[in-house]
């Protein structure tokens, strides 16, 4: 068996009596330790002692979230009392500022070896975050915008290291969104009113995000994290540019052609899952809320019938004409193409899905065109699509097992022809 490409080793080999009794030791020694910090939490002693055996457990253990609180309750204490030193006069606000930069600079130091070798782990991120956070909440915007922009480039790195890595991707989010926020927004020799102005306007990364995302999709098309961020930027982009409907046509039309170069791979769910999400801009109950709320009817069908034959080329086995009358097979004049490409998809669930999916979105298109949109009945649905929809759904009772149910009770709300 394999886990993401990795196989699984053996069981470990029996451990020597030696080995046993030292796995105990340090086993004993990590309780009392555990107690110990626990203890001195508890007694509000937030010491250097302490902070050094947090660090000490963190390394052993990054998952024990508890000890990440007290880690915070120390530096929240010394946060605490070097702006009690500044409010009586007792320490500059250079001093202090360097103090805290330096507080905050060494832990992210410390942050650093556990990422690489935990870099899945969520409490690592998560203390980082609150790193970032202060530093924004306790610093000069100018001295606090550096230490995100390092982040920055980290998270980058990181990524290259692990394209699918969802704690980096959520990471990255937060440090663009921050980035492009107020808070971090730096000073201007302009006029407090245009300064002012400035700082509540921002600086959209969207558009560099956006191509991010295009470059790690190229490098990596099975990356659910990196087509998940392109949805959101997508919109965001056309929203800011304001775009117009031609525009952003152009772009749904640029995007089917994307996932259309990297569907050739019909066993990727993560490529399955964005080509739905294009789809919902065709959809009359989603597409008011995607890139081209404002495609005509008949543009969304002429759309989908192209999906739809797309998809169904994907397929080896023979099908009738779509069309009430009969017609030529389709795939009659792709055969040669096909047997030169290779077999089919036949035996791949996500392209029954997406082609009762598509017949669906078609029939609520159809009906919009008589009525306000609404979820799809069988009524609305021709009987070559009742009859394509009843073969699909047998082939995914076989191929998806596990969801026979879903797929039966599909079948019988479709009734009997």
């Amino acid at each position: 068996m394999a886990s993401h490409g990795i196989p699984r080793t053996s069981a470990a080999p029996q451990k020597s009596e030696e080995a046993r009794r030292k796995e105990l030791e340090e086993i004993k020694r990590y309780q009392n330790l555990v107690e110990e910090v626990n203890r001195e939490v508890s007694a509000r002693n937030y010491t250097p002692t302490l902070l050094r055996q947090t660090a000490e457990l963190l390394k052993q253990n990054p998952e024990y979230y508890t000890i990440w609180n007290h880690r915070r309750r120390i530096y929240a204490h010394e946060f605490a009392t070097l702006n009690a030193a500044l409010k009586d006069d007792s320490l500059t606000q250079p001093d202090r500022d360097s103090q805290i930069l330096d507080i905050i600079k060494l832990d992210l130091q410390f942050l650093f070896p556990l990422l690489l070798k935990f870099p899945k782990c969520y409490w690592i991120w998560n203390h980082r975050l609150w790193l970032l956070n202060s530093s924004t909440d306790l610093l000069p915007p100018e001295v606090a915008r550096r230490l995100w922009e390092e982040d920055f480039v980290l998270v980058g790195k990181m990524l290259d290291r692990d394209s699918r890595n969802f704690h980096g991707w959520g990471y990255r989010r937060t440090i663009v969104a921050a980035l492009e926020g107020t808070k971090l927004a730096p000073k201007t020799k302009s006029s407090e009113k245009d300064e002012e102005k400035s700082r509540k306007k921002g600086t959209s990364m969207a558009q560099s995000e956006l191509d991010y995302t295009t470059k790690m999709i190229k490098s990596n098309l099975s990356n659910f994290s990196a087509w998940h961020n392109r949805t959101l930027l997508i919109i965001r982009t056309l929203n800011e540019q304001n775009a117009t409907d031609l525009e952003r046509k152009h772009m749904f039309e640029e995007e089917l052609k994307l996932i259309h170069s990297a569907l050739f791979d019909p066993y990727d769910a993560s490529l399955w899952s964005y080509h739905m999400t294009l789809l919902c801009t065709l959809d009359p109950l989603t597409s008011s809320t995607t890139m081209a709320p404002n495609l005509s009817p008949a543009e969304r069908m002429q759309y989908l019938e192209s999906e739809k034959s797309f998809i169904l080329e994907m397929l080896d086995e023979d099908y009738p004409s779509t069309s009430e009358d009969e017609g030529p097979n389709p795939k009659d004049s792709n055969k040669e193409e096909e047997e030169e490409a290779g077999e089919g998809a036949d035996d791949c669930k996500w392209v029954y899905q997406r082609l009762i999916d598509i017949v669906m979105i078609i029939a609520r298109v159809r009906s919009t065109t008589t009525s306000s949109p609404g979820e799809t009945c069988s009524t609305d649905l021709t009987v070559q699509e009742r009859k394509e929809l009843k073969r699909w759904l047998k082939k995914l009772h076989d191929l998806d097992p596990l969801r026979k149910g879903r797929w039966r009770d599909f079948q019988i709300k479709l009734g009997s022809d």
